[in-house]
């Protein structure tokens, strides 16, 4: 029960290690005038993985800059108490200048996207981003 008990605590104190790394990448990238930002899907999709219904919606790097830049890190707790059921998602891929590659996936509604490098992923929250894979948000 006890080497139970100690893997248990040794795994949770790495994890906790790892969580503080991936918070420290939003800052780096938000930093990262160099970074490629490329798009995977333009145009949303919903959980379903149906384009019908988020016909309306645009993903541009323009876009997906302005969001990195305007983010907070947060936690899966509050996404997962802000996410909307059905709410049209787009992705991107940051490249940054040091090598590394960050899926960004955006969802549109709620101002949250999901910031993942391998099996890390990190929740960011823009307030000024509610809306924005709308093809009319303004970037002002």
């Amino acid at each position: 029960m006890q080497k139970i008990l100690s893997t248990t605590l040794i795994g949770m104190v790495l994890g906790v290690g790892s969580l503080a790394h991936a918070a420290e990448d939003l800052p780096s990238i938000q930093k990262d005038n160099k970074a490629a930002y490329i798009i995977k899907s333009s145009v949303g999709v919903n959980s379903s993985g149906d384009q019908d219904v988020c016909g309306d919606s645009e993903l541009t790097e323009r876009k997906m800059r302005f969001f990195v830049q305007h983010a907070l890190a947060s936690t899966a707790f509050n996404y997962q108490k802000a996410m909307i059921t059905g709410d049209c998602t787009a992705e991107g891929f940051i490249r940054s200048k040091n090598g590394k590659t960050y899926r960004l996936t955006i969802d549109s509604a709620t101002g949250w996207a999901a910031l993942a490098v391998g099996n890390r992923t990190r929740y960011l929250y823009c307030e000024r981003c509610e809306g924005i894979l709308d093809k009319d948000f303004s970037l002002d």
